[in-house]
């Protein structure tokens, strides 16, 4: 790296501005010891730059500073004229080559010979030798641009902008910071020793002290004021004569101001006409080059007929050769005839050729002279243009001068007229005048020295022009010579051409034809070497001509920003200006747009003025900037409307009084409103659907819509959903989304014009709701039995509510109606009809929601009756589905956040008339204990009602655990998938607040597990304590757990290590496993490794025969070892499985390997399942097992005891979900594949060359072949995936199958809590993947679910299917 030389300003210099002598203004190089740090302190390269140390410490990736810093390296960059573009994004994330382009033109802009090899060491280098305050690392620049590093090398470059700019200030300041300062220093001293001695003699005067007579005669001998007088007034005779001239000269000055400008207009003109001239040179430079590339291609093209030509006479000599050999048969004249004729046919091809490139050398060679004539002319016009810049530079120089000159006389002319009042007195200023007389000398000097350096610098670049002028008109006579003797060689060769044709003749031999033909063609190569170097001579003047006109282009760039530098600084302050008004403009309507944002989302949130007066004022604001923000406005009324639903009355509220002024508004509403609707339909986000309908109905009660129209819209929903062959799913879609906006409109609807049309339509809704089939039900329902409440399916249950409603005349007490203090108001405005809208013709294959059940554990009796406790509804009024709603809307949009999510349910409005705490419970259990699966994750309905207990501490636990109470007693007829997901939210709950409940109500349990241990309670408390025992430690929680219960806590967690001890059975297997550790802890090699297992049998441990046969002794104790070696951890697991894999895999070559391997497992693991359950996981990461053989282990008899386990169904579902996310993520990549397949493929068809297309051409191949291997690998997984699945099935057929045949036999019941529970699970598989599962429908209605089986299984299959439909 070229280490970077200072400037001649010194650090010390630039920091404190003190320096004594006036420096030079070059930049001389200095050694590095110069560069090097300073052995006492350092001093800042700032002026007046405070520490970075200490109590104003500066953080360096602050985001203030990081801004300042990339301000201020902008500003820099386009103040040096930075050539590329960089905005304020990219300095905030760069990349590598972003940041090596700025720092090299930062670093070339202060030192030109600064090179970058290495960027990391060369910018620590260069950092150090600058004294930089702070530590750069190498990791900073791995990679350049990242967030955490890229701050300090930010500040680093700032540092490097703030040294240059420093340094350019001193470099042009420091002689005026000299001059000034010099001179107030002999002010300074002269002013000090008058002061003293007036002072001396002023006091004598006071005291009256006559003895220093000689003292005042000494005063009046050193002020001489005689003489001084005498030489101010010929100074002052000498100034008004210079005044006078002076006067004189600047009457005369308009004139030559005139005459000035009028040259700078000229040369503005003058400029203007080069500019013109400029790019008509360098088109005409590229169409030279253009020809220059034809004429190549011409050589080239001539080269390829040479080479044909050389193959022709080839071909001749062969030709020859075999007439030699059949001289015998033919007359030897007529041969040599035949090869004269071919032999002149050949030379009067090459005589063309050579004409050819004679025309063409000659042509070239005039288009040379033609463009050095213009450039000649170019280079004159350029030098008439310098010399008149040169003639009127000094006279601007002079009139600046003059009118300086002015200034100090016009002081000087008034400082004389305070001289002619009172010399005496006005001596200070007679010297401050000479002082300013000199300064100014001293700058009309400095001024013409500058002048003189300019003027010296034109006069060196026009001769520097002048050598290159001739340099290259050398060059040029260099080509023409060289071309006159290529055209000479090429005129030798045509005559010795026609000197052999002469001496040809008819008694000619073969033998001298041929020696003819080979002189040819060395003549041929030896022209072609000569056109290869004239090629060559060219190319280099091509090259030398292309720098020259680049040198000119710089000189004459230099003229034309001398020339226009003060028009540039105008045109820049306009730009700034236009610039700022912009990004006003642009920053006040972001502030509008936010605040107009803000005042429609608050509206409604608790205030001091009512709902009807903020409503007035926003209608207000709103009305005013309708006409410049009508579209932003009129979006976020809809953006909210939906965001918001609790809200949904007041913003169609708005809308209407917004209609009411302006009428046109209301109707670009709908026209909205009706294309987001079918926005949101096409991207099936079916929850704002159905909000944005309720929306558009609440319109009617503000007048806004017209019923008839609203009617209308909800008929085409029912009869879409009443065709023939639609879809159950979309069917209940549609129905819904009309039911759901009825309870805000039939109210409206029950007392207008449209009465009838609207009992019309509620007819229509209940004949449809009427005629669905429910097979489903089982699989999602709660509890298989409806006592005490029932278990009502969600159309239904809303429907009933509805009809209920429309018996009490549409009346409820919840909905908050504000347009009623509006309605005469509202009553005044037109209404809309909705423009036409029609669903989508491809609904069919769109996936709707899927049905679910109402969930219900209270009722009235369960609220206290107290006064002031509000009063439960009943489950089938509509206000109990109005606060299940709002509840459920809350959730949807707060989601996110738990602890918002928990306090925006707790400010849900109308709690004073519905006991909101006994409905927040039920609605939170009802999505946990949704089925198939939750909306949410089962996490966070735990963490809300976490942190609802929280906040209501007084009220919801209490209701929490009637909740739980609830549920406990219904644990006999629950869902076994509810009862294990409601054990594990239980296990949450009571682990966040420290495992207290009341216990003792739950003693029966005790009692049962010794009487009954399959009954559903001990079950359930066994599962809990077990999901418990994951949360905390075994000790804990025994302590915490009252000694009743001590009986159904599971074994203490541990390892079951078969080899620990040795016994007379295993005593070879424990021996193997030793030397096995041994040859792990030395690190040794795999064949090591299962060298030490040789003494094992290859078959299995008893002797008994295996079919197919695997080593199950070998494999037992590597399984056993490995498992012991890393079980400390999950960690260290997962490290022993990565580093023996390869040995596991040796000693397990089948599937029967691999179940017997998941066995050895889980007795290694007996009772610790839940690292069970994540060596499942391992081993299918790791590949080591496939999912089938886990599936089959599932199923085996050896885990039948565990069938009714929760952690055995976690194995299952962790087996499913790795099968579907490999599809899944091989899915993704087989398509970011064939993306990039096409993208290869149209590079490959706009090739520009053979090679390139060549290139090309194996890339797209080797993108074929990635997208191959993916299609191979997503085969392979899908093929997995359904084997996995039919497996499923089967095993669960085979297994209620002969549970069923065995009770028949032995005459038990057959509806056991076993057989439930597993038929439970059997519907849980088929609904939570139907996904899955409805790709293998025909195959499983085929093969497994045939007709013959038992009813009571096929019954599951007939359920799901009705609820895929």
């Amino acid at each position: 790296m070229s280490k970077l030389p200072r400037p001649s300003v010194s650090r010390k210099s630039v920091a404190s501005r003190q320096s004594t002598s006036r420096p030079s203004t070059s930049r001389p190089s200095v050694s590095r010891q110069s560069i090097s740090r300073p052995s006492v302190s350092r001093q800042s390269v700032y002026a007046g730059r405070q520490s970075t140390i200490g109590s104003n410490f500066v953080k360096v990736d602050a985001k203030s500073n990081v801004k300042k810093n990339v301000k201020d390296i902008l500003e820099f960059l386009i103040d040096k004229e930075y050539p590329s573009v960089l905005t304020r994004k990219n300095l905030m994330n760069p990349t590598e080559a972003t940041f090596k382009e700025v720092l090299r033109f930062i670093i070339l802009d202060w030192y030109p010979g600064f090179e970058i090899t290495r960027l990391s060491s060369d910018v620590m280098g260069l950092m150090n030798d600058l004294s930089y305050p702070y530590q750069l690392k190498e990791s900073y620049f791995k990679p350049v641009g990242s967030p955490i590093s890229w701050p300090y090398l930010l500040e680093a470059l700032a540092f490097l902008v703030n040294i240059i700019q420093m340094t350019d200030y001193e470099a042009a300041h420091i002689s005026q910071v000299y001059t000034i300062n010099c001179k107030e220093e002999e002010e300074a001293e002269e002013e000090l020793r008058h002061q003293i001695i007036s002072a001396k003699h002023y006091r004598d005067f006071q005291t009256g002290d006559t003895a220093n007579d000689d003292s005042k005669e000494k005063y009046l001998k050193e002020l001489d004021i005689e003489g001084t007088v005498k030489r101010l007034t010929e100074e002052n005779d000498r100034l008004n004569k210079e005044h006078e001239a002076l006067e004189v000269e600047n009457n005369a000055f308009p004139e030559i101001k005139a005459g000035f400008e009028a040259k700078i207009d000229k040369i503005n003109a003058e400029i203007i006409v080069q500019d013109e001239d400029e790019e008509a040179f360098s088109q005409l430079i590229k169409d030279r080059q253009k020809e220059a590339e034809s004429c190549q291609a011409q050589f080239e093209e001539q080269g390829i007929q040479l080479d044909e030509l050389r193959e022709d006479m080839k071909n001749k000599q062969c030709e020859i050769e075999r007439l030699e050999n059949l001289i015998a048969d033919q007359p030897p004249q007529h041969e040599v005839q035949r090869l004269k004729r071919h032999y002149h046919d050949l030379l009067d091809k090459r005589n063309n050729l050579v004409e050819e490139n004679v025309n063409l050398v000659e042509e070239n060679a005039s288009r040379e002279i033609a463009l050095s004539k213009q450039q000649r002319e170019l280079k004159e016009r350029m030098r008439k243009m310098i010399s008149e810049i040169q003639t009127i530079i000094p006279d601007v120089r002079y009139d600046t001068d003059r009118v300086i000159d002015n200034k100090s006389i016009m002081q000087l002319t008034a400082i004389n007229e305070r001289l002619k009042k009172k010399v005496s007195a006005d001596k200070e200023d007679s010297i401050k005048l000479e002082k300013k007389l000199f300064d100014q000398k001293i700058e009309v000097q400095r001024l013409e020295d500058d002048l003189k350096l300019e003027s010296d610098t034109l006069i060196q670049a026009k001769h520097q022009l002048k050598q290159k002028q001739e340099l290259s008109q050398m060059e040029r006579q260099k080509c023409i010579a060289k071309s006159d003797s290529l055209k000479k060689q090429l005129e030798d060769a045509r005559h010795s051409t026609e000197e052999l044709r002469k001496q040809l003749s008819e008694q000619e031999t073969v033998d001298s034809i041929e020696e003819k033909i080979r002189e040819e063609n060395r003549l041929i190569g030896r022209y072609h070497e000569e056109v290869e170097i004239y090629k060559a001579i060219r190319k280099h003047r091509e090259h030398e001509l292309e720098f020259l006109i680049q040198d000119m282009e710089h000189q004459f760039g230099h003229l034309k920003m001398i020339a226009k530098l003060k028009q540039n600084n105008e045109l820049n302050m306009e730009v700034e200006q236009v610039r700022i008004q912009r990004k006003r403009k642009f920053d006040e309507d972001d502030d509008l747009n936010t605040r107009l944002e803000e005042l429609i989302k608050r509206i409604g949130e608790k205030s001091q003025e009512s709902l009807e007066t903020n409503l007035e004022r926003l209608v207000d604001i709103l009305d005013q900037e309708i006409t410049t923000k009508k579209e932003f406005i009129l979006n976020s009324l809809v953006k909210n409307a939906i965001g918001q639903p609790e809200k949904m009355t007041i913003y169609s509220t708005l809308v209407g009084l917004l209609n009411v002024k302006m009428f046109s508004t209301g109707g670009e509403f709908l026209v909205l409103i009706m294309e987001r609707l079918g926005t949101l339909i096409d991207d099936a986000e079916w929850r704002s659907v159905q909000l944005l309908i309720r929306f558009l109905a609440d319109l009617i009660n503000c007048n806004v819509v017209l019923g008839a129209s609203l009617l209308g819209l909800f008929d085409t929903f029912i009869a879409t959903a009443a065709q023939p062959g639609v879809k159950p799913s979309m069917r209940d879609f549609l129905l819904y989304s009309v039911m759901q906006c009825l309870p805000w409109i039939g109210l409206h609807f029950s007392d207008s014009k449209d009465q009838v049309e609207f009992d019309r339509l509620l007819d229509i809704l209940e004949t449809e709701i009427e005629k669905r089939e429910k097979h489903y039900m089982p699989s999602i329902r709660v509890w298989s039995s409806d006592n005490p409440l029932p278990q009502i399916e969600y159309m239904d249950s809303l429907w009933l509510q509805i009809k209920n409603m429309r018996n009490n005349n549409w009346e409820d007490n919840w909905i908050i109606r504000p347009y009623v203090a509006f309605e005469s108001k509202l009553e005044s405005s037109l209404q809309h009809p909705l423009p036409q809208f029609e669903l989508p013709a491809d609904l069919e294959h769109t996936q709707f929601p899927l049905p679910t059940v109402v969930f219900r554990i209270f009722d009235t009796p369960d609220v206290p009756n107290r006064p002031e406790v509000p009063k439960l509804p009943r489950f089938n009024s509509i206000d109990r589905f109005l606060v299940e709603d709002a509840i459920m809307n809350v959730i949807n949009s707060k989601n996110m956040t738990k602890k918002e999510c928990a306090e925006s349910l707790l400010r849900i409005s109308g709690r004073s008339s519905m006991p909101l705490n006994y409905m927040l419970v039920e609605v939170l259990f009802g999505g946990l204990l949704e089925l198939p699966v939750p909306r949410y994750s089962e996490l966070f309905y735990g963490s809300i009602l976490v942190q609802l207990c929280q906040l209501m501490a007084d009220h919801l636990p209490q209701v929490l655990a009637q909740a739980v109470a609830y549920v406990y007693e219904r644990l006999d007829t629950m869902n076994t998938v509810l009862v294990d997901r409601f054990g594990s939210w239980f296990a949450y709950f009571l682990s966040n607040f420290k495992y207290h409940w009341t216990w003792s109500e739950w003693e029966e349990c005790v009692k049962l597990n010794q009487t009954d241990p399959n009954h559903p309670k001990p079950k359930f408390l066994k599962e809990v304590f077990l999901k418990l025992l994951w949360l905390t430690f075994y000790e804990k929680l025994k302590d915490v757990i009252p000694e009743e219960f001590v009986t159904l806590l599971p074994v203490k967690p541990g390892y079951n290590h078969k080899f620990a001890e040795i016994t007379p059975e295993n005593r070879l297997q424990a021996q193997c496993a030793k030397a096995l550790i041994e040859s792990i802890k030395n690190k040794e090699g795999l064949d090591m490794m299962l060298g030490s297992l040789d003494p094992l049998p290859d078959g299995a441990i008893d002797g008994r025969e295996l079919d197919p046969v695997y080593p199950e002794a070998k494999l037992e104790v590597v399984v056993q070892t490995i498992l012991r070696v890393g079980c400390k951890s999950i960690s260290h697991i997962s490290v022993a499985l990565n580093r023996f894999r390869d040995l596991i895999m040796a000693v397990m070559p089948n599937q029967d390997a691999k179940v017997c391997c998941l066995k050895i497992t889980f007795s290694f693991f007996k009772t610790n399942h839940q690292l069970m359950c994540i060596m499942i996981e391992k081993y299918l990461n790791f590949q080591l097992i496939e999912p089938s053989c886990i599936v089959s282990w599932i199923f085996s008899p050896y885990m039948l005891p565990h069938f009714d386990r929760l952690y055995l169904w976690q194995m299952l579902d962790t087996t499913i979900k790795f099968c579907i996310k490999r599809c899944d993520r091989i899915k993704v990549e087989l398509e970011k594949s064939k993306v990039k397949l096409n993208d290869k493929k149209e590079q490959e068809a706009g090739a520009p060359d053979p090679d390139i297309a060549e290139k090309r051409k194996q890339l797209v191949q080797a993108a074929e072949e990635e997208v191959d291997h993916y299609v191979k690998l997503l085969e392979d997984a899908e093929r997995s995936q359904k084997e996995v699945f039919l497996i499923v099935v089967q095993r669960f057929i085979m297994i209620l199958t002969d549970h069923i045949v065995r009770s028949e036999q032995e005459s038990r019941y057959t509806q056991t809590l076993w057989f439930r529970c597993t038929r439970d699970r059997l519907r849980q598989t088929l609904v939570k993947y139907r996904r899955e599962v409805k790709r293998y429908m025909v195959t499983l209605q085929t093969l497994l679910f045939t007709p013959e089986i038992e009813p009571k299984i096929l019954e599951c299959f007939t359920q799901f299917k009705g609820y895929i439909a």
